[in-house]
């Protein structure tokens, strides 16, 4: 197991800067996943972790010793590439084995620790197979044994499930998951894939333009992100966001829309300095809004369909307001014709409210 500590890693290439004065922690047998979008440094990130490249500033430390300068050979690391990399002219046995063999490892210990290998991630019978004899899963279990047959310090996984397809993505995650608590290691993961990282990892770190927005337990940045940018990124369907401004009426707070108009806590106001008139932003998820014919107080007037898609547990409805869209999840029995009119109540207690540079004003649910 490692404790890692990274203390503000910058990253140039010319004059593009792929990490941004960064610093994080990573506990002994965390699984931390470091998500965001493409070019947002993760891959770089993982790659300085490495050795693989190295920071234009900045240190980074594996227990108390600091290995920003060293070759990877010198970490201790072990890491499984998006591409997999295996070697074509090798059976599984020898891919696995290959590192073993470099380090002049006697046969009877290679046999021993390859077999463990194998046997952990469920491929022991497939020893004498080649790469291209195998399936994308479990070219996915080849790579992953290469790495635990190491016995490192800490994986590095860099989008291994991007390229496989869905069913066999979602085995491979429950299986990563076991595999983790299994070996008790130390992991980092990189994906752009928000489920990836809510299904995987103790912990995430979001990283958006470079720099990191938010650490946390994944239902923490769900429930109480720290700005716009993680709420919109974290959750499926996306959270809706609209813009508006602060109003007073009749001694009442409210959200004012092009389109709506919705109360809003005094409390939240208040402690957040608020005035009228001032432009905020409205995020609600689509799991916390309810639609139905009858109007409802507080609701939104009127929302016509768009269209609906029936997703097995849900139905995903989307509802035009005017010059805005809602995106809904519904029962399965609400199965709506496009054109027809629902009013649409979110839940009061799950908006969230950003201001003007995006900051969450409301991190706290009621």
């Amino acid at each position: 197991m490692s404790n890692i500590r990274v203390k503000n890693l910058t990253k140039k290439f010319g004059e593009v800067i792929a990490t941004d004065n960064v610093s994080f922690k990573v506990d002994d047998g965390d699984f931390l996943v470091l998500l965001g979008p493409s070019g947002c440094g993760k891959t770089t990130m993982l790659r300085m972790l490495a050795g693989l490249e190295f920071p234009t500033s900045g240190e980074i430390f594996f227990e108390e010793e600091e290995v920003t300068d060293q070759p990877p050979d010198k970490r201790d690391i072990a890491m499984v590439f998006q591409n997999l990399a295996l070697y074509p002219h090798m059976n599984v046995f020898q891919n696995v084995a290959f590192c073993l063999i470099n380090q002049k490892k006697n046969r009877e210990y290679i046999e021993k620790k390859v077999m463990e290998a194998l046997e952990i991630v469920g491929i022991a019978s497939l020893r004498n197979r080649m790469p291209y004899e195998l399936s994308g899963g479990q070219k996915q279990r080849v790579a992953l044994a290469r790495s635990i047959v190491r016995e490192p310090k800490l994986f590095l996984l860099d989008e291994p499930l991007a390229a496989l397809d869905a069913k066999i993505r979602t085995t491979m995650r429950s299986e990563l998951k076991q595999l983790h608590k299994k070996l008790k290691a130390t992991f980092i993961y990189v994906t752009h894939d928000q489920i990836e990282a809510m299904s995987l990892g103790t912990r995430v770190a979001v990283m958006n333009e470079g720099v990191i927005e938010q650490v946390g337990h994944p239902l923490d940045l769900y429930d109480r992100p720290a700005n716009r940018f993680i709420a919109s990124f974290i959750g499926s369907p996306s959270m809706n966001i609209f813009e508006g401004m602060i109003k007073k009426d009749n001694g009442e707070y409210l959200f004012q829309n092009v389109d709506f108009v919705l109360p809003l806590s005094e409390e939240l106001v208040k402690n957040n300095n608020l005035s009228e008139q001032e432009k905020v932003t409205l995020g609600i998820r689509p799991e916390d809004t309810d639609i139905t014919v009858e109007a409802q107080e507080g609701g939104v007037p009127k929302g016509s369909v768009l269209t609906c898609e029936p997703l097995g547990q849900y139905n995903q409805i989307t509802l035009s307001t005017g010059e805005q869209e809602w995106v809904c999840l519904t029962d399965t029995t609400i199965l709506p014709d496009p054109g027809q009119e629902f009013q649409i109540t979110p839940l009061m207690n799950k908006i969230h409210l950003f201001d003007s540079q995006g900051n969450n004003l409301r991190k706290v649910l009621d």
